[in-house]
């Protein structure tokens, strides 16, 4: 009896050689990828230094420009008078926004014969008055919420009675607190 052989061999052998040719163009494929990828990204390379090179030309030269320009250093000069003005500027105190402050808080009968002010916020007075009750009226004014926003801890240092041309009126003494920030804005 003959021995059947189901599987052919020359079909076998075919297959094994189709199988191993596509691997091996598979692997030509990546092989030329991978050099041409090599080449692509060497050329890139030598571009990007290229570029690179032009920049750091062109920033030599400006800096060679400007250490050649002679008005350098008088703008240096400017810049740092400004550093130092600006320190300055920010501690300035604006006196000129104390005034019409107290004005506001001020019986229209009251006359300021002097005024002491520390720009940390100490504040004393010498208000002229025509009677006792205009004193009262004065400090009571620094009770009420519209008028002290300002102004606080008022306390009367000294109270005397002066005549002057025939009338007689109060001199008052007052020490207070203002707040220091109010007179340290450019717009109070």
């Amino acid at each position: 009896m003959a021995q059947i052989n189901l599987l052919d061999s020359e079909a076998q052998t075919r297959f094994k050689g189709h199988g191993y040719s596509w691997l091996a163009r598979a692997m030509g494929v990546i092989l030329v990828l991978v050099v041409l990828s090599y080449v692509y990204f060497y050329f890139h390379q030598r571009s990007l230094q290229n570029k690179i090179n032009q920049v750091r030309g062109k920033t030599v030269t400006a800096q060679n420009e400007i250490t050649a320009n002679t008005a350098r250093n008088e703008l240096l000069t400017r810049q740092g008078q400004l550093i130092s003005l600006n320190p300055l500027i920010k501690n300035h105190v604006y006196w000129s926004g104390l005034l019409p402050e107290l004005a506001r808080v001020s019986l229209r009968q009251s006359t300021y014969s002097s005024i002491e002010a520390i720009s940390n916020g100490n504040l004393i007075l010498s208000i002229k008055l025509p009677t006792y009750a205009d004193m009262d009226k004065f400090l009571q004014i620094f009770d009420l919420p519209e008028y002290n926003r300002q102004f606080s801890n008022v306390r009367v240092l000294s109270i005397n009675k002066a005549a002057e041309e025939g009338q007689i009126s109060y001199l008052m003494r007052v020490q207070l607190t203002f707040n220091p920030d109010f007179i340290k804005n450019a717009n109070p």
